[in-house]
């Protein structure tokens, strides 16, 4: 297998991506000379890594890092025993899981179209979509947008009427209609600030239909 294969388009579940979480990739030395693999099966070997050259740690699996390094062959991509190279400090391994935790919960809220402080624009798209606005200017913290949203609520509307046997009878239709708005304060691409403002509505009106009189 050719020294520049990467391994990049195999993404494993349960393996922490610096990308994902949003970290820089680690640079870490090995200790000893040590496979590189194009997947976590070792039967899949791309060369070996020399002690002493340091690699770039792209994704941190159990007993595996997912890294880019130099071979003899070249530039590649593949995996190595977490155990060939130096730990990580205790407070690099600690913003890590801090990050992975709150990308977790960050995926969670998209999928319930919601937004939370220190959520990035991007998630904010994603849960969201495109603000229906956008203010832009620059403080003493750095660059500020300001993106707003319609809101909106299904509301019921009423139809009151009698049916052929004269009894009055109700049905309920739900509309989607605007309520207010979401205004959500982002700071050097993190959300600093979310607001949210409703307008008071009156209540929906009630449709009543009376059938014709019918002389016979």
């Amino acid at each position: 297998m050719a020294g520049n294969a990467t391994g990049a388009d195999i993404r494993y579940a349960d393996v922490v991506y610096m990308d994902d979480i949003k970290v820089a990739p680690l640079q870490l030395k090995v200790l000893t000379r040590t496979p590189l693999t194009f997947s976590r099966d070792s039967s899949s070997l791309l060369g070996h890594v020399p002690a002493g050259q340091v690699v770039t740690v792209l994704g941190m699996g159990s007993g595996q890092y997912y890294i880019s390094t130099r071979i003899a062959t070249g530039p590649a991509r593949g995996w190595i025993r977490s155990d060939a190279c130096e730990a990580p400090s205790e407070k690099v391994m600690a913003d890590i899981n801090q990050r992975r935790e709150q990308t977790v919960k960050h995926k969670e809220l998209i999928e319930r179209h919601e937004v939370a402080i220190d959520m990035s624009t991007d998630e904010v798209r994603a849960s969201l979509g495109k603000p229906d606005k956008v203010t832009r200017t620059v403080i003493a913290e750095g660059k500020e947008e300001i993106w707003s949203y319609v809101t909106y609520r299904y509301l019921p509307h009423y139809n009151t009427f009698r049916d052929p046997y004269g009894q009055w009878q109700q049905t309920v239709i739900y509309q989607r209609q605007p309520i207010g708005h979401k205004t959500i304060v982002c700071r050097n691409g993190l959300v600093f600030l979310i607001e949210d403002h409703e307008e008071k509505r009156p209540p929906p009106p009630v449709t009543t239909v009376v059938p014709p009189v019918i002389i016979r």
